[in-house]
């Protein structure tokens, strides 16, 4: 199953953002991505807050222009399944501003905690994940996702389960 989500994904914690996941069993894990697609290992994300919820902002011609997600994102838990080693980060706010900049090219503003997960392809170029409690900036071109902006108190997921 493909996922490319602003959410990031979303969950409110974790951004998908780019590449391929499969859909594990409800009694393994909520995504499981091969390895070299988030990580150099296979990793399991589970957790987060499904669905995020929507506003949608509009202006005087009734025209949609930004759409925010907020609210508790829900715990969410990395798991390397290689060495079956986890890490779990809690519940806390998450907001997402997304701007619609041309015909299919979107703006991402992430800020609060954010999972955000590079895959080959994206700019940096991934495997990558990182958890961040800060700012995050990003720009959705097709199955591209460039990151603008990155600030804030940052873990290397990857690393970290090695």
């Amino acid at each position: 199953m493909r996922l490319r989500t602003a959410a990031a994904t979303v969950f409110a914690t974790a951004i998908l953002l780019g590449g391929a996941a499969s859909t594990a069993s409800a009694a393994e894990h909520d995504f499981i991505f091969d390895a070299g697609v988030a990580c150099d290992f296979p990793l399991a994300l589970d957790g987060g807050a499904f669905p995020p919820e929507r506003k949608t902002f509009t202006d005087p011609n009734g025209d949609p222009i930004v759409v925010l997600f907020a609210g508790k994102s829900g715990a969410v838990t990395y798991t390397n399944l290689d060495t079956d080693e986890a890490l779990t980060f809690p519940s806390r706010g998450t907001a997402l501003r997304v701007t619609t900049q041309s015909e299919g090219i979107l703006l991402l503003e992430f800020s609060g905690n954010v999972g955000l997960l590079l895959f080959p392809g994206d700019d940096p170029e991934g495997p990558s994940t990182t958890q961040i409690h800060g700012r995050l900036v990003l720009k959705q071109d097709g199955p591209v996702t460039t990151v603008l902006k990155q600030k804030g108190n940052q873990i290397d997921v990857c690393a970290a389960l090695s």
